[in-house]
């Protein structure tokens, strides 16, 4: 039983809108069918007080559309924030946005590839993305994490996999700040080079004259196939005063061999093999601290000196939301035909898809802030500030929880249409899932961003 109250200056208007809104369920015939006859109902709002017309039409659901959309709702990947501002972030969206046909012509190939390779590579590398963040002291455009997050979140909305290969390489284009100038300016050939590889120590390298002798397996090599370098990582053997205990190694993709192991649930064309080395001298001039990678930096020559747990979440995480996005477009176009024409099924489920519809449209705009916000304050730090890898995971994290939720719920009311590996759906379902098992933005953030706030809080105040 519904109670309606008073609706109109003590008038109690309740049974009056009730009678309407039941006389229109017995006007509304076989709706299933598209027939639907809302005529009484829009005549006996014509003598009712406001508030009562407002409540039937609410209630009835079959009150005309707003036809003006909020500019944010049609497009809700473009809502300003105080982080997207610079002309510069603009000139390299410009970028994506010029290729963009390229990646949709070519996006089953990828999957099928299992790499991302000819066309798609060349306009990639000729549109600078690998080199927007190398430092500008070895040619590159040294821009901000900002800048780089947007590239990555555009790249990721048109294809998941070409996101997180934007990601990792833009990422790694970070690591000339602590190379030798003379490996710096060979690898980034000006800013146009490309690095893949792993920075886990997973190898063993041996201390011989002028470098190391390297043997070793790593994995998640995520665009090798374009790549002019790897970098891996390895323990030290015998490692004597003054020697790090572990060593980042430079080395040409031709000098490993590459294991066909990329076998996965999504993100398929990132081709993230394993690969090997098998007793590789490697230079000392092409080999770094490997600790360095995850440390502040500061001193001559460093441009940047933040650690990868800072700026590499952001650039996760911004691949996580373009692949939401993605989604969100294709359920908002799958909707839009089951309204206009459903079938008995979707028109009992039609309320359930208006209602994911809106909820994925407002979480996507709130994680987009939300990240966009921490990217701006961590692009802000410079050489030699506190490290922040604890806030930007954790927040990170957090985004990427948002956008599995925002994907889940999306697959579960597309129903049927979004099982087939043809559904753009599909493929942001699996390739969504793939983001979140990333160690710098596991679900273990949570729990260390925790720990370190409960040892702050329990810490005795200055003074």
């Amino acid at each position: 039983m519904i109670s309606f109250g008073r609706c109109s200056r003590g008038t109690d208007d309740s049974p009056r809108v009730a009678s309407i809104v039941r006389g229109f369920a017995t006007e509304a015939v076989d709706v299933g069918s598209d027939r639907v006859n809302a005529s009484p109902l829009r005549r006996a709002f014509d003598g009712l007080p406001t508030p009562a017309r407002e409540m039937a039409r609410k209630l009835s659901g079959r009150s005309p559309r707003e036809e003006i959309v909020a500019p944010a709702l049609r497009d809700p990947d473009r809502l300003p924030t105080r982080a997207i501002a610079s002309d510069d972030d603009e000139m390299w969206i410009e970028k994506v946005r010029a290729i963009a046909p390229l990646i949709e012509a070519h996006r089953d190939e990828i999957e099928d590839a299992r790499a991302v390779t000819g066309p798609i590579a060349d306009a990639m590398r000729e549109a600078g993305f690998a080199g927007i963040m190398v430092p500008t002291t070895v040619g590159g455009a040294g821009a901000s994490l900002v800048a780089g997050t947007r590239v990555c979140e555009e790249l990721g909305r048109l294809d998941g996999s070409v996101g997180w290969i934007a990601q990792v390489t833009s990422g790694h284009g970070r690591l000339a700040d602590l190379m030798t100038t003379e490996a710096a300016r060979a690898v980034f050939e000006g800013g146009s080079g490309v690095v893949a590889g792993n920075v886990q120590p997973t190898g063993v390298a041996n201390p011989v004259e002028g470098g190391y002798r390297v043997r070793g397996r790593w994995a998640f090599a995520s665009g090798f196939a374009m790549a002019d370098y790897l970098v891996c990582a390895a323990r030290v053997e015998s490692s004597g005063k003054g020697s790090p205990e572990q060593v980042a190694l430079l080395v040409r993709p031709e000098e490993v061999e590459l294991l066909d192991t990329w076998y996965t649930t999504g993100l398929l064309g990132t081709g993230s093999h394993d690969f090997v080395l098998d007793d590789l001298f490697v230079p000392a001039a092409f080999t770094f601290p490997a600790k360095d990678v995850w440390r502040v930096l500061d001193g001559e020559n460093v441009e940047f000196g933040r650690p990868f747990g800072e700026y590499g979440p952001p650039l996760m995480a911004a691949v996580s939301l373009g692949i939401a996005q993605s989604a969100l477009e294709e359920f908002s176009e799958l909707v839009g035909r089951k309204a206009a024409k459903p079938d008995p099924h979707w028109a009992a489920k039609l309320p359930l898809a208006y209602a994911a519809l809106g909820k994925a449209t407002m979480t996507i705009q709130a994680a987009r802030l939300f990240l966009y916000e921490n990217a701006h304050a961590l692009a802000e730090l410079r050489p030699g500030d506190p490290d922040m890898s604890l806030q930007a995971r954790a927040s990170c994290r957090y985004v990427v929880d948002r956008m599995l939720e925002t994907v889940d719920e999306i697959y579960e009311i597309a129903g049927s249409t979004a099982i087939y590996a043809t559904s753009r759906i599909e493929r942001c379902f699996r390739d969504v899932h793939m983001v979140s098992h990333h160690a710098l933005v596991s679900i273990i953030a949570y729990g260390e961003a925790g720990e370190a706030m409960a040892a702050a809080s329990a810490s005795p105040s200055p003074g």
